[in-house]
């Protein structure tokens, strides 16, 4: 495909701009947040880039259409790097190093700590991605002095050592008895877990405390804590018509057991 533009967006929605109000325990610094948006599961046809969309139930829900997601024109963009990371990985991944190098000098210049997403609405093993112009390194050890952080759906890869800079949130569904059996082991082992509630968040959900993930989307260790909830609200103007356990139902305050 002819089409090549800018992979990461800055300062275009709600999730980035939050962050740029949170300062690094460390530094002092405020974050500033970059994210690739592209269009998720099958809707660029072919091979899917959420390989769990059908089974944990969002793929209809997805937050994909929340936001700007709903003008044709952020749409058809999201769709042409999608089709731009299956068609030519190479050409892909040398311009999202390019962008991230871009980012972290703007970043480094005006005293923010930069943190870039990577599968804003995909679930993409970037650390398995490892192209040859990158002389066989992923994209984190390319940039082994940035964060990269993401929510995943795909069970396997909380079990697997991950890049010192990327942090994962596993994100929950109970659509599929696979999450329900899965939720404690993740949790214990330090991991966090995300999950949609819809009619407000609940102080613990599963015996776990759950935090409010809707004040920024900076999914961190050292800001989130460890074997937490990470809560969030429902994304997307579809959400309401699907009920199959993707989105759990609370009324306010609530405990689930």
């Amino acid at each position: 495909m002819a089409w090549r533009g800018k992979i990461l967006g800055f300062g275009q929605d709600a999730k980035t701009i939050k962050s740029n109000s949170v300062k690094c325990p460390d530094t002092g610094k405020y974050f500033a947040q970059a994210i690739n948006y592209m269009a998720p599961a099958d809707l660029s046809g072919g091979a899917t880039l959420c390989p769990m969309a059908e089974e944990a139930g969002c793929k209809d829900a997805c937050l994909n259409w929340s936001g700007n997601g709903r003008y044709n024109s952020v749409q058809q963009s999201r769709l042409n790097k999608a089709l731009w990371f299956k068609a030519d990985p190479e050409s892909f991944m040398s311009a999202l190093t390019n962008d991230i190098s871009r980012f972290t000098h703007w970043c480094e210049k005006r005293d923010f700590v930069p943190v870039i997403r990577l599968n804003g609405t995909t679930d993409i093993r970037f650390e398995n991605v490892r192209p040859l112009v990158f002389f066989g390194l992923n994209i984190f050890e390319m940039h082994p002095n940035t964060h990269f952080l993401d929510y995943t759906k795909l069970v396997n890869r909380t079990k697997r050592p991950l890049p010192k800079n990327y942090h994962l949130t596993w994100s929950y569904s109970e659509a599929s008895n696979v999450y329900a059996s899965k939720l404690h082991n993740v949790l214990k082992a330090g991991l966090n877990a995300a999950v949609v509630f819809s009619g407000g968040l609940p102080d613990t959900f599963k015996g776990y405390p759950c935090i409010n993930g809707d004040n920024h989307d900076l999914r961190l260790p050292w800001i989130d804590g460890k074997g937490v909830i990470v809560g969030l609200s429902p994304k997307g103007h579809k959400w309401k018509q699907f009920d199959n356990g993707f989105i759990i139902h609370n009324e306010k305050g609530a405990a689930h057991a």
